[in-house]
């Protein structure tokens, strides 16, 4: 990005737009101090539209366009023996389950709750209660990704032999697309190693990550879990929110977005344009907070991203550079062509 505004600088003498920075190196982290520096810095960052520059060319060269993402809730749910009569600290003999009460057991069955046994449905009453329809324009991008889009391509990149839902096409794509979920991401309570090692464990824990769609609301989401717990006895197991916000949106018409699509145009690439994206980050504090059009892009290839392995293609960083001093003046150009509609 730098190297872009330097190029354009060098050879023009100025840009054609303006530009801000927001660098903030917490996003490993969960970006916790991001929230809290956008909302008091609002007024510094009034601005047309905000773009969050990434590398969005596949591995066949075919660039993406997202128009958003899926919000998330990143929580624990934590058993602990001193509640409900298990040990409060170490662990107690197994032999002792006959009079004492086991976490493990207590946070297995309150999991149980939570999901349909084929795992196509959440249980948790009201969490299907706000979810926002399909937005109207995207019927025509979804109809133009069902001729494009080899959903099966990504059973054999991550070795699953099928869906969980028995669908094909669109309304598969539609699940994936406009579907939250409530994943499990993993366990720990008691002795899972090598050898036999009876235990009453003092505590459970379980940890999972919630992707929402447009209209869920995290602190809704959070009170019906909790609420989920309560009406079923179980309100003394401690749920613990790490991390909540709500997913993002921008039109395909904004002036940002179809910028960044004549861009990719201008270098001979067709883009393949995406309602949203099914990961998630923070983009809400630009579209919600600052009310901002918000668009991440570039050509270039990398992958791995927070890996060890992490990568990006050298030619790819060329490229990369060559598209964003190419977008500064297709943005301008939308702005100003937006202006004169308007006068």
């Amino acid at each position: 990005m730098f190297n872009a505004v330097e190029s354009v600088l060098a050879a023009a003498g100025e840009l054609p737009i303006g530009i801000k920075f927001i660098i903030e190196g917490e996003e490993e982290l969960g970006s916790r101090h991001l929230p809290a520096f956008i909302e008091t810095h609002r007024q510094l960052l009034k601005a047309d539209a905000a773009f969050f520059p990434f590398y969005r060319q596949d591995v066949t060269g075919k660039p993406i366009v997202y128009l958003g993402c899926k919000g998330v809730i990143f929580f624990e749910l934590v058993a602990s023996g001193g509640v409900r009569g298990g040990p409060t600290r170490g662990a107690a003999h197994g032999a002792r389950a006959v009079w004492f009460h086991n976490p493990a057991w207590w946070l297995v069955h309150a999991l149980s709750t939570f999901l349909s046994n084929d795992q196509t449905r959440v249980l948790v009453e009201g969490f299907y209660d706000d979810i926002s329809p399909p937005l109207a324009e995207d019927e025509e991008l979804l109809a133009r990704l069902e001729a494009t889009f080899d959903p099966h391509a990504q059973l054999a990149e991550f070795a699953v032999e099928r869906f969980k839902y028995g669908l094909e096409g669109l309304p598969l794509m539609r699940k994936y697309l406009y579907e939250p979920t409530l994943n499990l991401d993993g366990l720990e309570a008691g002795h899972a190693g090598a050898g036999n090692k009876s235990m009453i464990p003092s505590i459970a824990r379980a940890k999972f990550d919630c992707r929402l769609v447009l209209g869920m609301r995290p602190e809704r989401v959070i009170s019906a879990l909790r609420d989920h717990l309560q009406n079923r006895g179980l309100g003394q197991l401690e749920l613990i929110v790490h991390d909540a916000y709500p997913a993002a949106r921008t039109s395909v018409r904004a002036a940002i977005v179809q910028a960044l699509i004549n861009c990719y145009r201008a270098f001979g690439r067709e883009p393949e344009v995406w309602p949203t994206i099914t990961s998630s980050m923070p983009l809400y504090l630009f579209t919600e907070r600052l009310g901002l059009d918000t668009v991440s892009g570039g050509l270039g290839h990398g992958g791995g991203a927070h890996a060890a392995n992490e990568y990006a293609v050298v030619e790819g960083m060329r490229a990369f550079e060559k598209s964003l001093a190419t977008l500064f003046y297709g943005f301008g150009n939308e702005i100003n062509t937006e202006e004169e509609m308007r006068s």
